[in-house]
């Protein structure tokens, strides 16, 4: 069951029990005042339900999932490193030396993180927190009390010997100095176990009532105002707050080691926390490290920050923010890395500040666009009936569906789009796209409503013009030529599947009809011919990947606006260069001879259909290749021919939430070497 349809059962579940409870009253509210109210419950129950979906880090719900996630991982690992500091106490008390060279890990740096994390929640800490501090503080005090013999020679505490451990070697004996150490020893070993059996009950679930009660209740290692604690912890951190209005926004300057005088603002995705940065995104450290301050900030309804998210405010906070940190921060430059819902902030925030770098990190084109290549089409006509929403509903019904769309429609909420913002920016500008990321379906990504854009220069979105049926591309290819292209990459594609069974299809027989038919040539050649398809590849999106997609025609077509505005992609690195392609095709062009052997083979056809739409496509690349270089002698037309306005894309691989790989995060070293960040 897809996730439109689960939606729609749980609505019809639930607006049939609203149904029964108003028929119960009909006595009292009349048959038109049950009506009326019936579609009052619905609107705010669909309303709710959007908000929900759009910005779900508001919800208590999503926070307590969160918080609960958070609570059973840090409570094993304390918990199992705890359990090592015991085993390495008693090791020392029964004066076992084998035992003493146990490799634990520094207890005392946990100690002091967790004692620490407490004391600065201060007033906010609960009874279990309080309760579990207590003991931390106890252990902490047994173990200063116990003095022990190093080597019989040098005396320290105990709780300072858990840190010096480490920085000495050649340890021949640890023992305790007095019997009132051996005393408190014993009382610390019993302290542990306390403290065990605290956080058992928050990673150990025994059975359904368990689970739920430390899900709504449990928050001894597990809530916001603990995981802003340790993000203080873990890095040098400054909290702070803008007023907007009545309004709140609650944010945090992180500090980096040996600051490059440049700070990022960082955009979370839409449910994102900022205390939660940097266990779920891998850039707070990223940007730590490299000498480069970062500023977290959560949306209105998210933490400490107060009112209800809605885009057009979220772009106001922001842009207050990045005002602040130019006025108030000693910087000389400024980045805006927005990441999904965030791309689409950032790229408004950078309109009114003027950032010095700008990275929309998978982001959408517009949220009515992803709407509709995720639920469908259902969801999108009923937004696309409101004309005031623009492109946001096109995103909806592109990624979520139609009931997504028309939900979203009854709701009101208005639509976000970023195209001619980010167009119209001025700064140094790198998008990242993955052309298989499974929450903004690479039609509704902001990579391909550039693309198209720049190449058809409509003011509709992919969306509206896709269900016009008017998406063409004649700068490159006829619309004959595209038909043909989709009908012979998908025959190419059926065989080639066929040709990786066992049996021989019905299918393989039919387009491979001859009596001197050797099969393994012919899956040899065609593994060729995949392969070459493969190689060909525009904005991380290869020629054999476009068969996969619901929108095969739709896709072609972006495909080669993609490949018109940034080139092939070769290497990481997207760019007006041939030498990618001359490879595969030259492999088609021998396939394509070497198949015709084949009597009667109809896929022959097919191949050389793609071999001709290929070269047209690189003969235009040349083109404009030889161009891009004469305007760098001749200006007059550069604005003309120069894509610069789209900015830099780099494909990645990593999906919507997931990490960059070594090579992806180079590339992306390199982009902020060349705009002199890094």
């Amino acid at each position: 069951m897809n996730l439109g349809l689960t939606i729609v059962v749980l609505i019809l579940l639930l607006l049939a029990v609203i149904l029964g409870i108003l028929y119960s009253l009909v006595d009292y509210l009349t048959i038109p005042g049950s009506f009326i109210l019936f579609l009052i419950i619905v609107w705010l129950i669909i309303r709710k339900i959007v908000e929900i979906s759009i910005f779900p880090g508001a919800s208590f719900f999503w926070r307590r999932g969160i918080e609960n996630n958070y609570l059973i991982e840090i409570s094993y690992q304390v918990s199992e490193k705890l359990k090592n500091l015991k085993v390495y106490l008693e090791s020392i008390k029964q004066g076992n030396l084998k035992q003493q060279e146990f490799h634990t890990g520094n207890s005392k740096i946990l100690i002091d993180s967790l004692i620490f994390n407490y004391d600065s929640m201060s007033e906010n800490i609960s009874k279990s927190q309080k309760s579990l501090y207590n003991l931390l503080t106890e252990l902490k005090k047994l173990l200063l009390e116990t003095q022990v013999f190093i080597n019989k020679s040098e005396s320290f505490s105990l709780y300072d010997w858990l840190e010096i451990r480490f920085e000495c070697s050649n340890v021949e004996s640890v023992s305790l100095e007095t019997l009132s150490s051996k005393d408190t020893l014993n009382e610390s070993i019993l302290i542990i176990d306390k403290i065990d059996r605290h956080l058992q009950k928050s990673y150990e679930s025994k059975n359904c009532f368990t689970s739920s009660f430390r899900w709504f209740f449990d928050d001894t290692i597990g809530n916001i105002d603990y995981m802003r604690a340790d993000l203080a912890k873990r890095f040098h951190c400054e909290e702070f707050n803008i007023q907007n209005g009545k309004y709140n926004i609650n944010c945090m300057h992180v500090f980096s080691d040996g600051s490059r005088d440049t700070c990022t603002l960082f955009c979370n995705p839409n449910a994102g926390y900022y205390e939660f940065t940097y266990f779920q995104s891998e850039w707070l450290e990223y940007y730590v490290t490299n000498g480069i301050d970062v500023v977290l900030w959560n949306y209105r309804g998210f933490g400490k920050s107060t009112g209800k998210p809605d885009a057009r405010v979220l772009i106001e906070d922001g842009i207050l923010i990045a005002k602040h940190i130019k006025e108030n921060f000693m910087m000389r430059k400024l980045v805006i890395h927005g990441e999904s819902l965030g791309g689409c902030i950032g790229i408004y925030i950078a309109e009114a500040c003027e950032p010095d770098f700008l990275f929309a990190d998978r982001t959408f084109g517009s949220l009515s666009d992803t709407i509709f290549f995720t639920l469908g089409k259902f969801a999108y006509f009923s937004f696309f009936l409101d004309r005031t929403f623009g492109s946001l509903s096109d995103t909806i019904f592109f990624t979520l569906g139609k009931f997504a769309y028309f939900s979203f429609f009854l709701a009101r909420y208005p639509d976000i789009e970023t195209v001619s913002t980010f167009l119209k920016l001025k700064c140094y500008k790198l998008i990242s796209s993955d052309p298989f990321d499974s929450v903004i379906n690479n039609l509704a990504s902001l990579k391909s409503a550039l693309a198209y854009k720049l190449i058809e220069n409509n003011s509709f979105s992919i969306a509206k013009m896709h269900l016009k049926n008017r998406i063409s591309h004649k700068s490159v290819l006829t619309e004959r030529d595209c038909e043909d292209m989709c009908k012979s990459l998908k025959n190419v594609y059926d065989l080639w599947v066929s040709l990786s069974n066992e049996k021989k299809s019905e299918k393989f027989q039919k387009v491979a009809r001859t009596e001197a038919f050797e099969e393994t040539d012919l899956k040899t050649l065609m593994n060729r011919v995949i392969l070459a398809l493969s190689e060909i590849d525009s904005g991380g999106l290869s020629l054999k990947s476009l068969v996969k997609s619901n929108f095969l025609h739709l896709q072609f077509h972006i495909w080669l606006m993609v490949f018109e505005v940034w080139g092939c992609f070769n290497n990481g690195i997207c760019g007006y260069q041939v030498t990618s392609l001359i490879r595969p095709i030259a492999d088609l062009r021998v396939c394509a001879s070497n198949i015709k052997e084949f009597e009667d083979c109809i896929i022959s056809k097919d191949i050389e259909t793609i071999l001709k739409v290929v070269e047209k496509i690189c003969a235009n690349l040349q083109s404009k290749a030889r161009k891009r270089t004469e305007n760098k002698e001749n200006d007059d037309n550069a604005a003309e021919l120069q894509p610069g306005d789209a900015g830099f894309l780099l494909p990645i691989t990593c999906g919507h939430s997931g990490q960059f790989n070594s090579i992806e995060r180079s590339f992306y070293d390199r982009h902020l070497s060349n705009a002199n960040i890094l």
